[in-house]
């Protein structure tokens, strides 16, 4: 469907990928209030796109991508995935001080990091299932309320706690890579923690495959320039990797 109102389309958008949003959030991540969310989810609904529930709006059947299967996106670019991963691995030391972000890149990390002293802090379920089986890896947790598609905890002191902290590195996902529209997410309530974790950490290390680049999620937490290191694959243009390096962002491609 073409949309006369850009707003309605976002709306729709960030709706179907996220399969639950609630008012607040798409009023803070559109930058409007939420009686003006509320009209428009009101025109929406009434044209089938998107559906009220109890505490805030869903994807219509229509209008869904479909069940989200955690299974089915882990095996996206698997490969890539991997070989990204296994290069993070190499910049581990021991005794080392890591945030780890939420997202299948770095799933796949945690599930290779060896049984060696490090510390791990991270509020995702993933990856507290690998490194608490590390009988040498000292994990602190966030508690919080458990959300189930993307399998992290959230609470509303998360910066706080991941800023009480330290860490040598953090290892970061996104969802899209520009130059100029920042580094971006899908979930408003990753930013906060995203931005903790790189506050709060001596080297900032964004884990992505090349088909992140050029994309723009609904939600920027950084700019490219904040990062010290890149991992992609081959994937990436040459251009893309060209223009990277020249803000002096290390890019590695394996």
């Amino acid at each position: 469907m073409e949309f006369s109102n850009e707003r309605h389309a976002a709306i729709v958008d960030i709706v179907s990928k996220n399969h639950f949003v609630t008012v607040k959030d798409l009023a803070k991540t559109l930058g409007v209030s939420e009686m003006t969310i509320r009209r428009d989810v009101v025109v929406l609904s009434e044209n089938n796109l998107v559906k009220q529930v109890y505490g805030g709006i869903t994807p219509t059947r229509e209008n869904s991508n479909g069940k989200y299967s955690l299974s089915e996106e882990e095996k996206k670019n698997y490969d890539k995935k991997r070989k990204i991963a296994e290069k993070a691995l190499s910049l581990l030391s021991p005794n080392d001080i890591i945030y780890l972000d939420r997202g299948t890149t770095i799933q796949t990390l945690s599930g290779m990091i060896p049984d060696t002293p490090l510390t791990v802090i991270t509020n995702s379920f993933a990856s507290l299932e690998a490194v608490t089986k590390l009988t040498e890896c000292h994990v602190i947790a966030i508690g919080g309320e458990f959300s189930h598609k993307p399998r992290v905890f959230y609470n509303q002191e998360i910066s706080s706690f991941f800023t009480q902290y330290r860490a040598n590195k953090c290892f970061i996902g996104a969802t899209g890579v520009s130059v100029k529209m920042g580094v971006t997410c899908s979930y408003p309530n990753d930013v906060p923690v995203k931005k903790s974790m790189m506050k709060s950490s001596l080297e900032k290390i964004l884990l992505v495959d090349s088909t992140k680049f050029g994309a723009v999620s609904t939600c920027a937490f950084a700019s490219v320039e904040d990062f010290d290191v890149i991992i992609t694959e081959d994937g990436i243009k040459k251009e893309d990797k060209e223009e990277l390096e020249s803000l002096g962002i290390l890019v590695i491609v394996v």
